[in-house]
C-alpha cells in the first residue's frame, strides 16, 4: 500500500513540499506556479509531493513568482553593499523577480513607492526605520525585511536578518588565546552603539573564559576610521615594553588599516610584533601586508536570507520568523602569529 508522506501541522505549506521533495521552497514554487525551467525528476519530486500532502496553493502564490523587490540603503558607497545585492540577486534570479535599489533611506518616499508599484517587498539595508513607515506596509500586506550591519534591535513586529557581533567578539579572542596571546587589546566604538556593546562584550566573555584578567587600559573606543584606528592604537603600542599588547582587536576592518599605520611608524612588524584581528572582511582586506585575518560578517547571506523571508511570506500567505540571524566566520589569513613576548 502507497504511504503517504504526511504533513507535519494542520494546513500544509510550501517549506512542507519542498522538505518532502528534497528541494528548495524556490525550486518548489517554481514547479507549483508552472516554471518550465526545473529538471523533469525534479518536478516529479515536488509533483508527487503535493498529491500526497494536499498541498493548496496561497492566493498570493502567483505574485510571489514574479514582480519587483525595492532594496533601500542609506548609501551605496559601503564595501559591503555589492555583497548584499550579489545575495538577495541569487534568490530573485530563481524566483524572476526584479530589483529596484535606491540609497534615499532618509527619503520616505521609498515607502509610498513600494505601495503605489504594489512591490513584491522591501528590504531595508539600514538601522531600525520608523515603525509608523513599517506600518504602512504592512496594513497593504508588503513585508519590509531590515537587514542591519550595525547591529540594532529592530522595531517589534519588524522582519530582520542580522549577524551576531557578540559571537564575532568572542571568535576572536579565542583565535588569540589559541595562538598563545595573553595581553589582547580592543579597538571598538562608542557606547552608544549596539554593534561596538555587543563585540566588546564578546571580546570580554573571550578573556574570562581564558582566565585573562580585564583591563580598562586594553580597551580604546574609537569611530570605524583609518584615521581614528590609528590613534586609538598609538595609544595601545606606546604603553611601556612589557604592558603595551601583543595582539588587537578592531571592531572594523577600517579600523584595523589603522592600526597597520600605527605599527609601521613605530617599526612594529605584523604578525611578528603585533597580531591584528579584523571584523568585516571588506574586500580590501585579503590585499593588505600581511592580508589580515578578520571576522567575516557574511553580507552575500544576510542577503539571500532577506530576499527568502519576503518569497516565503509572500508564499505562505502568513508571517514568517520575525528575526534571523546569520553567523560570523573567522577567515584566517596572515596577520596573526605566536606572540613574541608572554
Amino acid at each position: 500500500m502507497k504511504q503517504s508522506l504526511g504533513a507535519p501541522h494542520g494546513r500544509t505549506r510550501l517549506q512542507d513540499v519542498a522538505k518532502a521533495a528534497n528541494v528548495s521552497i524556490a525550486t518548489a514554487s517554481k514547479v507549483i506556479n508552472g516554471r518550465t525551467n526545473v529538471a523533469s525528476d525534479t518536478r516529479e519530486r515536488v509533483e508527487r509531493a503535493v498529491r500526497e500532502l494536499g498541498y493548496i496553493k496561497a492566493k498570493s502564490g502567483d505574485d510571489a513568482a514574479s514582480g519587483v523587490i525595492e532594496v533601500v540603503f542609506t548609501a551605496l558607497d559601503h564595501f559591503w553593499v555589492t555583497d548584499v545585492l550579489q545575495g538577495i540577486s541569487i534568490v530573485t534570479e530563481e524566483q524572476e523577480a526584479r530589483l529596484e535599489v535606491s540609497a534615499d533611506a532618509a527619503d520616505t518616499s521609498w515607502v509610498e513607492r513600494a505601495i503605489v508599484n504594489q512591490f513584491l517587498g522591501v528590504i531595508a539595508v539600514m538601522p531600525s526605520p520608523d515603525a509608523d513607515l513599517t506600518a504602512k506596509l504592512a496594513a497593504r500586506r508588503i513585508p519590509c525585511v531590515l537587514v542591519d550591519p550595525w547591529g540594532n534591535p529592530p522595531a517589534p513586529g519588524v522582519l530582520s536578518v542580522q549577524t551576531d557581533f557578540w559571537s564575532g567578539g568572542l571568535i576572536a579572542v579565542r583565535h588569540l588565546v589559541g595562538m598563545g596571546h595573553r595581553r589582547i587589546a580592543t579597538i571598538t566604538g562608542q557606547t552608544s552603539e549596539m554593534r561596538a556593546n555587543a563585540q566588546l562584550d564578546g571580546f570580554g566573555s573571550g578573556l574570562d573564559e581564558a582566565g585573562i584578567p580585564r583591563d580598562d587600559r586594553m580597551v580604546v573606543r574609537a569611530a570605524a576610521s583609518c584615521g581614528r584606528g590609528r590613534e586609538a592604537a598609538m595609544t595601545l603600542l606606546t604603553m611601556p615594553e612589557g604592558e603595551r599588547p601583543t595582539a588587537i582587536v578592531a571592531q572594523t576592518d577600517l579600523i584595523a588599516m589603522g592600526v597597520y599605520q600605527a605599527a609601521w611608524e613605530l617599526g612594529l612588524r605584523i604578525p611578528d610584533d603585533l597580531s591584528v584581528v579584523g571584523y568585516d572582511d571588506i574586500r580590501p582586506a585579503q590585499y593588505m601586508t600581511p592580508p589580515l585575518t578578520t571576522v567575516a560578517r557574511p553580507m552575500n547571506r544576510m542577503g539571500q536570507m532577506a530576499a527568502q523571508m519576503i518569497f516565503d511570506y509572500r508564499l505562505e500567505d502568513e508571517p514568517v520568523d520575525g528575526r534571523m540571524i546569520a553567523p560570523p566566520v573567522l577567515v584566517e589569513r596572515s596577520s596573526v602569529a605566536a606572540p613574541k613576548m608572554i
